[in-house]
């Protein structure tokens, strides 16, 4: 009677002992998940503001012209589409073009809340559309393909945006035709970025 009494005390302390150790196994695993799924989202949004910012500076280096300025903006987006996924390259520009309608002087420099109805609009439209599609065909192995396609979009977005304000073939002259020398050398200077990344 007394041996059974005892067994049972510490068949009893054994279960106490496992809840508790099962308790807190499951409260660590909770914890990890918390935490690494908090980290995760931190550096991911962290990763959109830089992305937004990197637009940012880049549409700081401009040369005037007329009726659209040259940029670095273009090669932001070919870096942002080469170095994020799809969904954050797309969420970078948004940022950005958050920025640009919170009235914020991130448009080179200037503000202009309306930017989509300025003569960059359609330019500035296509940004996340090529990020994401750059993104995405690098994802797949493509890259300078990716790059041209990306380039593509951004053409016949700004080649529209400028339609309404200086006509189809002006506008398609001084908004595809006499970029087309400065993007081989963003294409080049974003295909040296990456390679040096990935050194």
């Amino acid at each position: 009677s007394d041996l059974v009494l005892e067994i049972q005390g510490h068949l009893r302390s054994m279960n106490r002992e496992s809840f508790h150790a099962a308790q807190n196994r499951f409260l660590n695993h909770v914890r990890y998940i918390f935490v690494e799924s908090f980290r995760e989202a931190a550096t991911w949004y962290l990763h959109v503001f830089l992305g937004g910012c990197l637009i940012v500076f880049a549409s700081l280096i401009k040369i005037p012209l007329e009726p659209v300025a040259f940029t670095l903006q273009t090669l932001a987006i070919f870096i942002l589409g080469l170095t994020q996924s799809p969904k954050q390259a797309f969420a970078s520009v948004l940022c950005y073009l958050c920025f640009a309608t919170c009235g914020l002087p991130v448009l080179s420099g200037s503000a202009n809340s309306l930017w989509m109805l300025g003569k960059s609009g359609g330019y500035l439209i296509s940004f996340p559309i090529a990020a994401y599609l750059i993104a995405w065909m690098h994802s797949k192995g493509f890259l300078l393909s990716a790059l041209l396609c990306g380039q593509a979009v951004i053409f016949v977005f700004g080649w529209i945006g400028l339609v309404p304000f200086i006509g189809m073939w002006s506008g398609f002259v001084k908004g595809v035709l006499v970029f087309i020398p400065s993007v081989w050398c963003k294409i080049v200077a974003a295909l040296v970025f990456v390679k040096e990344r990935e050194l």
